[in-house]
This record gives C-alpha cells, structure tokens and sequence, in this order.
C-alpha cells in the first residue's frame, strides 16, 4: 500500500492503527454481501450445511474486495467528518 495519495499526497495512514475502524465496515460489507445468499438458502429450504455454507463461501471469494473497499469507506468517512486543515 501506498504511504501518500498518488493524486492528491494525503497520507493514508494518520497514526498506528488508524484503519482498525475498517474492520467494523468489513463487517458491515461482508453482512451486505452474505445476507442475500444465506435469504435465498432459507427460502429454498436447504439443510443446515448449505445454509452456512453458501454465506460464507460469498465471503470468503469477495474478503480481496471487503478489505480494500471498508479501507476506501473508512478513509473517505474519515476526511469527510475530519477534514484535513491546511
């Protein structure tokens, strides 16, 4: 990962662990991502393995995309609520 902006030279990372507040839109992001799987596996009336299984295989092919973008929500909520001052 980069440590400034290519475009615009803000620094990514503020102070260690600045991105811990990303895991928790992962979280949010990995629910929006499985809730449609694991509704769909309720409503067909699958057996229990199948109901857990589908959800988390979404999961587990979509974490590469969960990561980077709660990363991008995380910093773009960031500066909006905490503009950097000049």
């Amino acid at each position: 990962m980069h440590k400034n902006c290519p475009n615009c030279d803000i620094l990514y990372e503020r102070e260690p662990g600045y991105f811990t507040m990303a895991i928790f839109v992962g979280y949010m992001l990995a629910l929006l991502i499985a809730l449609p799987g694991l509704i769909l596996t309720i409503s067909l009336g699958l057996p229990l393995f199948w109901i857990i299984f589908v959800p988390c295989l979404c999961i587990a092919i979509a974490a590469p995309w969960i990561f980077r973008y709660a990363r991008i929500i995380w910093i773009h909520s960031d500066q909006w609520m905490d503009p950097p001052r000049d």
